[in-house]
């Protein structure tokens, strides 16, 4: 059985969108940004009317193109929970697999090998699609300290991206580990 976690998460990503700052001229708009955990305003020194360049502030614009204030809380809250689903997950499930995609339909060839060894090793895994959300694929490198992705976690422990999963269950030194961790598997993987 595979469960699959975070693809719902790019949809939770979008609150984070913000509102318009209205009823204020383009060039004394003040913006909110977060740095270090603290809001910081920054008000334009610009005379009314003179936004720089040849842009008028009288000028009717797309709102894509209009000042935005964006809630940083809701983005800060949702990082605090990714990073304790992630943390949770590696240390309670058995096997836990970061790829690019889900198993039914991975987007590089390098986590469908990983879903390959998986699968020919007949085990229960938890998988994650790093695309989901841009935290899962920075976060998960910060815990293993591996710069790629896919990336294999034994009993909350990192065994290793695609590359040394792939010699490790050649040698049969993953079927060992799975072994000596207690999880149930079939021996042989093919090459």
């Amino acid at each position: 059985m595979k469960r699959v976690l975070f693809t719902l998460l790019s949809t939770r990503s979008r609150l984070a969108v913000g509102a318009m700052a209205a009823g204020m001229p383009t060039s004394t708009a003040m913006t909110t940004t977060l740095y270090a955990g603290q809001c910081r305003r920054f008000v334009s020194t610009q005379p009314p009317g003179s936004v720089g360049g040849d842009v008028d502030d009288k000028e009717e614009t797309h709102p894509d193109f209009q000042p935005r204030m964006v809630n940083s809380s809701l983005a800060e809250e949702e990082i605090v929970t990714i990073k304790k689903d992630i943390n949770d997950t590696i240390q309670e499930e058995d096997l836990v697999v970061f790829i690019k995609g889900v198993p039914e339909a991975p987007m590089c060839a390098f986590s469908k090998k990983m879903i390959d060894v998986m699968d020919a090793l007949g085990v229960e895994y938890t998988s994650f699609d790093v695309l989901a959300h841009p935290v899962v694929r920075t976060y998960v490198k910060e815990v293993s300290e591996w710069p790629t992705i896919p990336q294999l976690f034994v009993k909350g422990d990192f065994a290793g991206g695609i590359d040394i999963v792939l010699k490790m269950a050649e040698s049969g030194e993953l079927q060992m580990l799975l072994d000596q961790k207690g999880i149930k598997h079939r021996d042989q993987v093919s090459k």
